[in-house]
């Protein structure tokens, strides 16, 4: 029942992506990725769906996020990495310096993948994690 984007501390959020959010897309590529800013207004958009931390400007050359530009922001995953690293990753949002800092942390993988098991969910789901992918 949850609104599929939404906007709030000058960014815009969406799942999986602005431009047809309801059809879950996964902004795999850099042209994934451009053809998104027209469908928001903000300077910042973050996603997720991908679970591969990312920043990606609509400027040439802009690799940190800063005030005066506009960017996508995948925030990474702190439950299922795809990035082969099995560290969880997380976005920081500075609302007030208008920056953004992924975070890494080291997390029990082998632990999270026992209670993947014991939940009945995918085996696939828990051993990917000691790897990242």
């Amino acid at each position: 029942s949850l609104p599929l984007t939404a906007q709030a501390h000058g960014a815009t959020y969406a799942h999986a992506a602005p431009r047809d959010p309801e059809r879950w897309p996964r902004l795999e590529s850099f042209n994934d990725v451009r053809a998104q800013f027209s469908a928001f207004d903000t300077p910042i958009c973050f996603v997720g769906h991908s679970h591969k931390p990312a920043v990606v400007s609509e400027t040439l050359g802009m690799f940190r996020v800063r005030p005066g530009h506009r960017f996508v922001v995948d925030a990474g995953s702190v439950g299922q990495p795809r990035d082969h690293d099995p560290r969880l990753c997380f976005a920081l949002y500075d609302t007030e310096a208008g920056t953004v800092d992924h975070v890494r942390e080291h997390y029990d993988y082998a632990k999270t993948a026992g209670r993947i098991k014991k939940a009945g969910l995918p085996t696939s789901l828990g051993t990917r994690l000691r790897h990242g992918r």
